[in-house]
């Protein structure tokens, strides 16, 4: 989890289904490596759960992939009750892939500074959806302009100046982090990940569940539902380009970064119409408090009802 404001909402529904359980959310690096994040859930278990007590993890992305590695490595294993893996990329992603790419190191952390900025304020300034859009044409074309990195500085320095000091320093970590280390990458790919599924089977008995989303693709109605209005114009295109960027597999559907065939382990609880951050309460829906908000909207429909449907499978299977 690498923010848990962010988790806040998804922890407390969770938590409603499951008064008798304890949960406790995992702060982890966004780009470790899969050795370096599951030995960072290994440690926050071993200081939170008594020593037998029955562990449930549940992973969303890159975190249901920490859990079947902690499950297959640690002594903590036999103790390892059920795994439900959201939206996790068990066969790889191509997201993986072209972030991995020079030009795609660059955009990594504008796109992390932005959804950052959007979970916090609602949505993007005009200017900088302009930018990102700008950003995301030029990595369409595999173009490593001049003036990118010029670019990606502007957006950056806009947005970083609209945090507080507190929040601009821990979001300056959060970039740091993601620039620093960016191991995960190459370990996501379709083909390393073929390898991770060769190499780290389930251990025998563990339960494992998954919910698999799947977003609205972009389709020109959605381009002209956005008007005359440049913000929403600039926010269809980025998601068309990260749409297409994770639909390069042999099954197009995908949340938006992860095929959804590709997140399909185990006995699948619930398939369900929503991109990647739907699922963990980014909908949209500022009626609640706090409101909630959609860092990238794709008119897939997904609302607080299916929210609570799918965090109740959840809790089901964690029940048994």
């Amino acid at each position: 989890m690498a923010d848990f404001s962010y988790w806040r909402h998804t922890i407390q529904v969770l938590q409603d289904f499951l008064p008798n359980h304890v949960i406790h959310p995992v702060r982890t690096r966004p780009t470790a490596s899969l050795p370096w994040r599951t030995e960072r859930l290994e440690r926050c278990i071993r200081e939170t759960a008594g020593p037998h007590d029955p562990i449930h993890l549940v992973g969303h992305s890159t975190g249901a992939i920490d859990a079947r590695l902690l499950a297959h490595t640690s002594e903590l294993s036999p103790r390892v009750r059920s795994i439900v893996s959201i939206c996790g990329p068990h066969h790889g992603t191509p997201t993986a892939s072209f972030f991995s790419s020079v030009f795609g190191r660059q955009l990594l952390g504008a796109f992390s500074l932005c959804t950052v900025y959007v979970l916090r304020y609602g949505k993007l300034p005009v200017g900088v959806a302009l930018k990102l859009s700008a950003l995301m044409a030029r990595a369409g074309e595999r173009v490593l302009g001049s003036d990118a990195g010029e670019l990606i500085d502007e957006l950056n320095a806009s947005l970083l100046g609209n945090f507080g000091e507190q929040q601009r320093q821990a979001v300056t970590v959060l970039l740091r982090e993601v620039s620093e280390d960016t191991s995960l990458l190459p370990q996501l790919t379709p083909d390393a990940m073929a390898v991770f599924n060769a190499t780290t089977p389930d251990r025998d008995g563990l339960r494992i569940g998954s919910i698999a989303c799947r977003a609205e693709p972009p389709r020109l109605r959605s381009a002209l539902a956005a008007g005359l209005r440049p913000r929403s114009h600039a926010m269809n295109l980025i998601f068309r380009f990260i749409w297409n960027v994770s639909s390069k597999t042999d099954n197009p559907d995908n949340d938006g970064i992860v095929p959804t065939a590709s997140q399909r382990w185990g006995t699948l609880l619930r398939e369900v119409k929503a991109d990647h951050l739907d699922i963990i309460g980014h909908y949209g829906d500022t009626a609640l408090n706090p409101p909630r908000y959609d860092w990238l909207p794709t008119n897939s429909g997904f609302n607080r009802h299916h929210f609570r449907a799918v965090w109740g499978d959840v809790a089901a299977f964690i029940e048994g």
